[in-house]
């Protein structure tokens, strides 16, 4: 039985002439893989994808816009570090690059919608809760002996075997995972009682942002907020994120007011942004900027100094410093 082709719409802004050619052709090649591509011009309609040029007055606003909206974006940038894997390209990007992210956003995007079954998925893709909907489902993965079902109803990962997590963990960017979109009877029927443990998700990605080679797949949107405290590993979180962390759970920051006022390094304090939101924690607002934040009350004003007390004493300890 021939397998149908799958349509999508992606948009595109601000890009110059190298990545705008190269993502044609990325895309006419990705029919190859029964991936219909049409590229348009960014115009604020729903998409399945944007690509924009994080450099570019056009670019930025787009995706900005696109975050607001919860749309999976591509992003070129010439600070991009080239990564396999990430969802920022340097603008000499290869056309080969350009198609494998463009397969990745797109299975992110909809690795969780009936009848989308992309060849290659990634099971770092299928963890995000940045994008969580009512619609959201669960999705059965398997690759080799690993079999899991990802819960976006509940946030959850279900083990489906007894395995160790860090094993698992090491093999979330492997793009050879298989997927299947589970309804509810058939999670009831055939899987929920073969579950052997099941692990909370939002924990699972700072246990995963704390090595240094995995690439996140995601740029942090303009402008956010901590929603609530993460659970973390004391033990194994570097006390510079602990700053960062403090500052975005009192109120939204760009990642230039947060190098500033924290003085962590931007790659450090864009990680944490990302795994904040991929975590799902943001409070995003791209609107918000420091005249509203302005008008807070003094109490508000008071709290990260706390906070920041706080993880100053955490950090002596885990470094091993000092005393409180």
């Amino acid at each position: 039985m021939p397998t149908a082709t799958h349509r999508f719409t992606v948009a595109f802004a601000g890009l110059e002439p190298l990545p705008a050619t190269r993502l044609k052709v990325a895309s006419a090649l990705l029919l190859a893989d029964l991936l219909d591509i049409r590229l348009v011009p960014w115009t604020g309609a729903q998409v399945d994808l944007l690509v924009a040029d994080g450099g570019a007055p056009e670019g930025v606003q787009a995706i900005r816009a696109a975050w607001a909206a919860r749309l999976p974006v591509l992003t070129f940038s010439r600070e991009a570090s080239g990564r396999q894997g990430e969802s920022e390209l340097r603008p000499d990007a290869s056309v080969r690059r350009i198609a494998e992210a463009l397969k990745a956003g797109l299975a992110a995007g909809h690795a969780g919608q009936p009848g989308v079954n992309l060849r290659s998925l990634r099971l770092i893709d299928c963890l995000r809760l940045d994008r969580r909907d009512p619609g959201a489902r669960r999705l059965l993965m398997e690759l080799g002996l690993f079999r899991v079902v990802v819960d976006l109803v509940r946030g959850q990962l279900h083990m489906l075997r007894r395995m160790p997590l860090d094993e698992l963990l090491d093999h979330v960017e492997d793009p050879r995972w298989q997927s299947t979109v589970l309804d509810e009877a058939d999670w009831q029927r055939l899987y929920r009682d073969d579950v052997t443990t099941s692990q909370a998700i939002a924990p699972l990605w700072w246990r995963l942002a704390v090595r240094p080679t995995l690439a996140l797949p995601v740029l942090p949107p303009a402008r956010l907020q901590l929603a609530a405290w993460p659970t973390l590993d004391l033990a194994n979180t570097p006390p510079d994120w602990l700053a960062v962390l403090a500052r975005l759970r009192d109120e939204d920051y760009t990642l230039a007011e947060l190098v500033i006022q924290t003085g962590v390094a931007p790659h450090t304090v864009r990680r944490v942004m990302s795994v904040v939101q991929l975590s799902g924690l943001a409070l995003i607002d791209a609107q918000q900027g420091p005249a509203t934040r302005a008008r807070r009350g003094n109490v508000e004003a008071r709290q990260p100094r706390a906070l920041l007390r706080l993880v100053r004493r955490l950090g002596r300890r885990l470094l091993g410093r000092g005393q409180a």
